[in-house]
């Protein structure tokens, strides 16, 4: 073979190597991308989870006979009287003393 063919082959055998390293550094990225991708998955599954049951428990706590429950364990009481804060009646009267 002439120099010339050799220098040739030598060059591609170079690159050869470069490219592959290059390849198994890419796939290396990759593989640890996903890893890390599948782990923050999993965290947001839990999370998502944890949430769904914090709302459950909120909408349990906020609900009317729950409520109910707990005002009647603090001592509060229905009243049978309707208390309207529209009504007719003077909040601020004026006091007239007389001397």
């Amino acid at each position: 073979m002439s120099k010339h063919k050799i220098r040739i082959s030598m060059i591609l055998i170079v690159l050869l190597v470069v490219f592959a390293t290059v390849q198994v550094l890419i796939l290396n990225r990759y593989s640890t991308i996903g890893d890390r991708l599948s782990t923050l998955s999993e965290t947001i599954d839990k999370i998502e989870e944890e949430n769904n049951r914090l709302g459950q428990k909120i909408a349990s706590a906020s609900s009317m006979t729950t409520i109910s429950a707990k005002a009647k364990e603090i001592g509060l009481s229905e009243t049978s009287v309707p208390i309207s804060l529209n009504s007719p009646m003077r909040i601020a009267q004026k006091l007239e003393l007389s001397l």
